[in-house]
């Protein structure tokens, strides 16, 4: 039995009573008894599994030396040292312990006999009440936060360990400390936790500190870590004056948003995707060149911005969300080729090592911002695999996939795997991931007939919605559920990975239509994660064309952006065209001319 006690890693024997009191004098001291030794017994009383007569005889003490007067007594007893501090006199208690049950040394025996004793009388009588209150108020205070520590070290739902919790300042400052000082995953769930307690004022001084950020940026370290560890900088120099690179776009049928972080480290991820064209082009292009100046040009053609870099700091800083070259300068940093070496100065010996200065250009033929058609993941792949082209950089796919994964964490974008692994191979894929920070991808693809091929090309369609929703925003949301183990949220995600399967199920065995209606079921389920996935508007254009398709969703994170029909048989693209034309003048809805890519070069 344990009292005003905090002990951490130290192992106790059983069968005691064992408490700590503060005195009125500053010092303090660590009582000591058997569970059923009875302190007002004679000297021939239990004791700690003796009798006090025995620990004296042990001790060779009088029995002057520990009574003042009678009666003999445990109670009136000065058998416990006083102490400077509280850690001291748990010590002196335990050494009391040895000494009645024989293993104590010839110095613990005379440690204790040189000591200023006290008796358990006394030290009741000379308590420091105020001080013993304080004391009881902080160990209430950390063991609720212990408690709900535990439970999210458990995966135990934040609301859940939220009710372990009364609301004080104590325990918000002990909830960040345990933050800034724990490990991975544990940091990310409790300024989670604290995010949450923010939204919902619980602490009535507690403001938003910017704990949602810490949790994610705990994600983001994690991940850029481990592919930084893996992928270190290589030796590098231009081995070409220009390297160009064109990409896809993906689509995604099913699996959204498990490929993302968090959830994909800790629960693995599951997505069936297909690279397509738009207007018959690949519309994703990163263009990497050699300057003759040791200087560092980013381009993004199709926004008409461009800027020089002289200073390797500007490069390094990337987190920005509004800067336009964030994207260009994660991978610059991702790809190791920023890397400074012990006898570096800046930037331009950097490049001179390189063999010239760089010029990074990117640009995405008319497709609009906010697509949810991969954009932002498949530029950066096609600027990670033109800067492994024009520096003679091991260029396999899953480097890529990782170097990616790890820019869109060090542009604070969040983000997953899907978009890159679904634009940098063509055909259908069936993609998933176990468990693990480093995310390696299993890709299968999808055996398909010629027969289905052609259904599909003929039967799926895109839809311009007009509308924009930035999957940065809608992500976080999506993950920071995940992050605090929503049940339901959790379990659509297994439910929205499990139709993946069956998709893939249905279209090796040419079943379009069946597929359609799976594709159907899993957008309902991800408006249960996210209901802001789609809208009133959205959900009037597929009413409004309902008697035209067999399936729906949106693209992406949804929203806005393009969204994906499955046409009923016999309906065509022109059928559908004229019918949103029809009813939506003066817009910007369109269907627009999309295809398959079944083979990447």
């Amino acid at each position: 039995m344990l009292s005003n006690l905090e002990v951490q890693n130290l192992a106790l024997p059983s069968g005691i009573v064992l408490d700590a009191i503060a005195l009125l004098d500053g010092r303090h001291v660590a009582r000591i008894y058997g569970i059923d030794d009875n302190p007002k017994a004679s000297v021939n009383g239990s004791f700690l599994g003796a009798t006090l007569y025995d620990f004296l005889a042990m001790c060779k003490c009088p029995a002057e030396s520990v009574w003042r007067s009678a009666p003999y007594t445990l109670w009136n007893a000065e058998l416990y040292p006083l102490c400077d501090s509280h850690e001291q006199a748990l010590d002196e208690a335990l050494r009391i312990y040895r000494i009645a049950s024989g293993s104590a040394s010839s110095e613990d025996i005379d440690r204790w006999k040189r000591a200023d004793k006290t008796s358990l009388m006394a030290s009741a009588g000379n308590a420091d009440t105020l001080v013993m209150l304080s004391r009881q108020t902080e160990l209430a205070c950390r063991i609720r936060v212990e408690r709900c520590v535990f439970l999210l070290e458990h995966s135990a739902s934040a609301q859940e360990a939220l009710r372990e919790l009364h609301g004080s300042a104590r325990e918000r400052a002990q909830l960040e400390e345990y933050a800034r000082t724990c490990g991975f995953p544990l940091t990310m769930r409790i300024f989670s936790l604290l995010a949450l307690l923010s939204e919902q004022r619980r602490y009535p001084d507690l403001l938003d500190n910017g704990y949602e950020d810490e949790s994610f940026a705990a994600v983001s370290r994690e991940i850029i870590r481990q592919v930084s560890e893996e992928f270190p900088p290589e030796e590098a120099r231009f081995v070409s004056d220009a390297a160009q690179v064109l990409l896809p776009l993906r689509i995604n049928f099913c699996g959204s948003p498990s490929d993302a972080a968090p959830y994909c480290l800790e629960h693995g991820g599951t997505m069936l995707n297909a690279a397509i064209l738009l207007n018959g082009r690949r519309p994703v292009r990163a263009r990497v060149e050699r300057l003759g100046e040791p200087v560092v040009l980013l381009e993004s053609i199709d926004q008409n911005l461009h800027r020089r870099f002289d200073s390797l700091e500007e490069l390094l800083h990337c987190s920005d969300v509004h800067d336009p070259f964030s994207l260009h300068k994660s991978t610059l940093i991702v790809t190791g080729l920023l890397h400074r070496r012990e006898d570096e100065v800046g930037l331009q010996d950097i490049l001179r090592r390189l063999g010239g200065g760089i010029r990074l250009s990117t640009a995405t033929d008319d497709v609009p911002k906010g697509s949810g058609l991969g954009t932002s993941s498949i530029i950066a792949a096609a600027c990670v695999r033109a800067l492994h082209q024009a520096f003679g950089l091991s260029a396999q796919d899953e480097k890529v996939y990782a170097q990616v994964f790890a820019a869109e964490q060090l542009m604070s974008t969040g983000g997953g795997w899907q978009d890159q692994a679904g634009g940098l191979t063509g055909g259908f894929k069936y993609i998933s991931s176990q468990p693990g920070i480093r995310q390696r991808l299993k890709l299968e693809p999808l055996a398909l007939s010629v027969a289905t091929r052609e259904e599909l090309q003929q039967r799926f369609a895109l839809i311009f919605s007009g509308q924009r929703r930035l999957a940065r925003n809608v992500l976080r949301q999506e993950m920071a559920r995940c992050i605090r183990c929503e049940p339901d949220t959790l379990e659509h995600m297994q439910s929205i990975r499990k139709l993946c399967a069956l998709m893939k199920y249905e279209l090796e065995r040419g079943a379009v239509t069946e597929f359609a209606s799976l594709l159907t079921q899993q957008f309902e389920l991800v408006k249960r994660i996210d209901a802001g996935a789609s809208n009133t508007y959205i959900e009037y254009i597929f009413d409004l064309c309902s008697h035209l398709i067999d399936g729906k969703s949106v693209c992406g994170a949804g929203g806005g952006g393009f969204l994906q029909v499955i046409l009923k048989k016999g309906v065509t693209h022109d059928m559908l065209r004229r019918h949103i034309s029809d009813n939506f003048s003066n817009c910007s809805i369109s269907v627009w001319n999309s295809s398959f890519l079944w083979e990447l070069d």
